[in-house]
């Protein structure tokens, strides 16, 4: 079973840990005198972990690991697995990738083992699982792993650095005995070397479990350690003067390939454009955008609103619709006090009839949403109890409505808008994980970018037919006569309830403080007083006027949208840290059995 470095550290392999460590302590308070090894009672034990390793003068390294297995008498065991990671977190001037090349799987007598490579580019892991699923192994099995690692030398403060997991923090074997010697190039000696080591749980920077000494010779240093629990891993940080290694250099390929990706967006581009230009543009109408009266062909706010916004829904379409259906006579809106979530401002929304046989699909729709099926008259919602809840809806009261104005859009561009959509959707959805996975920006951004671009023109690609080419150039000439509306008073004067019943039009245009203004001068003219709506209940006590009932529609409605629009949102956070710590270095990595 393939494992990746990014399901390392489950929380049942931290309570094994504490389990180890727990019968560790207990084991030392009674029997002070000598630790009690791991034996294999559930899993398999790695009796003896030892490791030779050869530093190279090009900041590579030779390794050879000698692992005692044992397996005692457990079934189904065929094998163990060793994991090594091909890309470090390090500091942005020092190159990440540590490539890894297999020099040999053998027993004790040299006999190669059969294995199986993975290579994990996306968690940039490398592992061999070794062994045959068609046989079992039971007791001592002796692997002799032989393998190159480039790039394990990093600058330091005071020179160059050997900074290498020596055994790996991600084994979910424990070890009874540890041993690595570590051989140095030339001109590297205990004399002009620090060790430090870091050994325990990923991330510690004390040494709680291992110890070192220099060899005779003083070019070579030996690490031990006993009993070391699952995921305990010791890290060596050996610093020496500069110019008696050289640091790994990356090809101009490593190094600036990546930049190749940048092409992306600029294909992205080019193709979005040319297909836009084959089969998104509206159909060219010639002459300037005249003055109407009246809104095209009986569509309703929110329906004008999607042959605006090429068939996408927009909280405000919603908002109007819900003041449309308030100026109808469906519902009731009162301003109340609040503590929640709207902060001091919330309304209560009423049905006051419920016949909905005058209404169309999608306002039935929108009620149903709001106060739940076959609502009864007296059915009542508050704006805040709508929040993270509503949005699930949008789609299907959007899926409704598009039924009457389908005829307003061409199929061919409509075809295409999905799949530039899907197509930037994955490119978008895939750029995150991606990128942080690689901790390469600028493939994310690539990505990113691209996607964006493809969504853009796959929007633009829903293209108008000449109905709706001409039904919108009507619909933009009502906006202007709502824009103008005072050099169109008389319009006033001949239709009852036009500042209502054109109202919901106002907020879909984003008109509603030009529209109020307009109305409340042309009203006071014809009445002499000011106009009060029998379907908004202001809160008692406030001094109304048509200037502030267009305020209190404006918060309404923006508040509707946010309102309407909220989705649960949840936030991550992470740490960071410098320095070396136990598991920071190259290699290590880890394994088991399988």
């Amino acid at each position: 079973m393939a494992r990746t470095m990014s399901c390392y550290l489950p929380r049942y392999r931290a309570m094994r840990v504490l389990g180890y460590l727990i019968l560790a302590v207990l084991t030392v308070a009674t029997f002070p005198t000598a630790l009690s090894a791991f034996t294999p009672d559930t899993d398999c034990v790695i009796a003896d972990f030892d490791s030779q390793i050869y530093l190279n003068a090009d900041s590579s390294a030779k390794i050879n690991e000698t692992l005692r297995v044992d397996c005692g008498t457990l079934p189904n065991k065929h094998g163990i697995f060793r994991i090594l990671p091909t890309k470090l977190y390090r500091p942005t001037q020092v190159w990440p990738y540590t490539p890894i090349k297999l020099i040999s799987i053998t027993n004790e007598t040299g006999k190669p083992y059969n294995f199986e490579t993975i290579t994990d580019r996306f968690n940039h892991t490398i592992t061999w699982k070794i062994g045959d699923a068609n046989t079992t192994i039971t007791g001592i099995n002796i692997y002799q792993i032989s393998y190159q690692i480039k790039n394990v030398v990093v600058p330091s403060d005071n020179g160059n650095a050997l900074y290498l997991n020596l055994n790996g923090n991600f084994w979910e074997l424990p070890t009874n005995s540890f041993t690595s010697t570590i051989h140095l190039p030339d001109g590297i000696n205990q004399a002009n070397t620090q060790i430090q080591l870091y050994a325990g749980e990923f991330g510690v920077t004390a040494d709680e479990f291992a110890k070192f000494k220099w060899n005779e010779d003083g070019k070579s240093f030996q690490v031990t350690a006993k009993d070391l629990p699952p995921s305990i891993g010791i890290t060596t940080w050996a610093e020496f003067p500069n110019g008696l290694v050289k640091l790994y250099q990356p090809s101009l390929w490593d190094k600036y390939g990546v930049y190749l990706w940048l092409l992306l967006p600029l294909y992205a581009l080019w193709l979005g454009f040319r297909e836009w230009r084959r089969h998104g543009q509206d159909p060219r109408l010639r002459g300037p955008i005249v003055v109407e009266y009246d809104p095209p062909k009986d569509l309703l706010p929110l329906e004008g609103g999607l042959l605006m916004n090429y068939g996408g829904i927009k909280p405000i379409f919603v908002s109007a619709t819900i003041i449309d259906l308030a100026v109808r006579g469906y519902l009731k809106i009162e301003e109340i006090k609040s503590t929640g979530f709207l902060m001091g401002q919330d309304w209560q929304i009423t049905l006051l009839k419920d016949n909905f046989t005058e209404l169309k699909p999608f306002e039935v729709r929108l009620l149903e949403a709001l106060l739940g099926n076959n609502p009864a008259v007296g059915a009542s919602t508050k704006l805040s109890d709508q929040k993270d809840t509503f949005y699930t809806k949008m789609t299907g009261i959007r899926n409704s409505a598009y039924e009457k104005i389908k005829p307003f859009f061409d199929s061919d561009g409509a075809g295409w808008q999905i799949t530039f959509i899907g197509l930037g959707s994955a490119l978008i959805f895939a750029s995150v994980p991606i990128g942080i996975t690689l901790m390469n920006w600028t493939i994310l951004a690539a990505l990113m970018s691209s996607g964006i671009i493809l969504i853009i023109f796959g929007i633009l690609m829903s293209k108008r037919s000449k109905l709706g080419s001409e039904t919108l150039y009507q619909l933009k000439g009502f906006q202007l006569y709502m824009k103008q509306a005072e050099t169109y008073r008389m319009r006033f004067y001949e239709k009852e309830n036009i500042f209502e019943k054109y109202l919901p039009y106002a907020i879909v245009f984003g008109l509603t403080h030009i529209w109020a203004k307009a109305f409340a001068k042309i009203y006071e003219e014809k009445y002499h007083t000011s106009y009060i709506p029998i379907w908004y209940i202001a809160t008692a006590g406030s001094n109304f006027s048509i200037d502030s009932f267009a305020t209190h529609l404006s918060s309404l409605s923006s508040n509707m949208a946010s309102t309407l629009a909220s989705s649960p949102r949840s936030s991550s956070g992470g740490s960071g840290g410098g320095g070396g710590f136990s598991g920071g270095g190259a290699g290590g990595g880890g394994g088991g059995s399988w």
